[in-house]
């Protein structure tokens, strides 16, 4: 009887491991890291994370790429080093975002967000620059853009670097130089094969 006890409890432990994802592996964050992400309760908080990622964010984009590409050459061994640090940022950067987003959402109340955590959103998502995990972040963008908490040119924003992920690099350009968002989304929408809807 004991037996069958043990082999029941061994075969219930594998089937809840199977069960149960492994956030740690799914994103390459550390669990101390995503202990934290879930652990953000008030509004200063979440704003205090938020703004910490923008700034992590925008740390490797303050010319160091071009003093690298200056001094040692646009194909150089530093340079691609540089890269590969700036995209291993990238990516850690956008997995915290993932994270604290299938957590918390996108703020309700943006109104008590100090603007740089409300534009981490908009340039997380647009820096990843793969289109798949892009567009998975994506809905999350655009229906707090539905409730009004999010503008309609962030949305714009983030679905032309979506374009340039998904054509190498090419930036979409309208057909003509006077044009509204709402023309530029519903082009970009079209563009991308989305079947996103604009607010009426």
């Amino acid at each position: 009887m004991k037996q069958q006890l043990f082999t029941f409890y061994i075969l219930t432990v594998l089937f809840l491991s199977c069960k149960s994802p492994d956030k740690e592996s799914d994103t390459g964050l550390n669990n101390s890291t995503i202990a934290q992400i879930e652990n953000l309760t008030s509004d200063q908080e979440k704003s205090d994370f938020l703004q910490s990622l923008w700034k992590e964010d925008q740390g490797t984009r303050k010319g160091e790429g071009s003093k690298i590409v200056a001094k040692h050459g646009y194909s150089s061994d530093e340079h691609q080093a540089y890269i590969r640090k700036m995209q291993k940022v990238n990516q850690q950067v956008f997995s915290k975002l993932k994270i604290y987003l299938e957590l918390h959402g996108y703020p309700e109340r943006p109104a008590n967000y100090h603007e740089l955590a409300i534009n981490a959103f908009p340039i997380i998502i647009g820096h990843n620059h793969h289109f798949d995990q892009q567009k998975e972040l994506l809905p999350y963008l655009y229906e707090a853009y539905k409730k009004g908490h999010c503008s309609l040119e962030d949305v714009v924003w983030v679905l032309g670097e979506m374009h340039e992920s998904k054509f190498n690099g090419e930036r979409y350009k309208m057909k003509t130089n006077s044009y509204t968002t709402q023309q530029e989304f519903e082009a970009l929408n079209k563009a991308l094969n989305l079947t996103l809807m604009i607010n009426n």
